[in-house]
């Protein structure tokens, strides 16, 4: 729409798009429990702590296998929340004069 309109008025319109490699994996568990904290209700942010709290995993391979480990960071790959709780957690991304439009770990940005 931001671009349609730009082109039907004449204006040029530069976008920078950005794709975060990995970015689920990098999400800092107290961190985004923090900024849900600020807007959410205190059984809500208790149900999402649930889901990425105490996650552990560990590797086989051949036959080897590994002992278990804590994944401290990061959110469950697949998960059907997983993309609204990153949302939530790069909602503060400074202010710029560009129009974002984010998706998940998507962003782009239109002057």
């Amino acid at each position: 729409m931001v671009i349609e309109n730009g082109f039907q008025t004449n204006l040029k319109t530069g976008a920078v798009f950005l794709d975060l490699t990995a970015a689920y994996d990098t999400v800092w568990h107290t961190g985004l429990l923090y900024k849900l904290a600020k807007c959410m209700e205190p059984w809500c942010v208790h149900l999402i702590e649930l889901l990425i709290r105490s996650r552990r995993f560990w590797v086989h391979m051949k036959d080897d296998i590994s002992r278990w480990h804590i994944q401290a960071n990061g959110l469950p790959q697949g998960s059907i929340l997983a993309p609204a709780v990153f949302n939530l957690y790069t909602n503060d991304l400074p202010t710029t004069s560009c129009r974002r439009f984010i998706y998940a770990d998507d962003i782009c940005c239109a002057v």
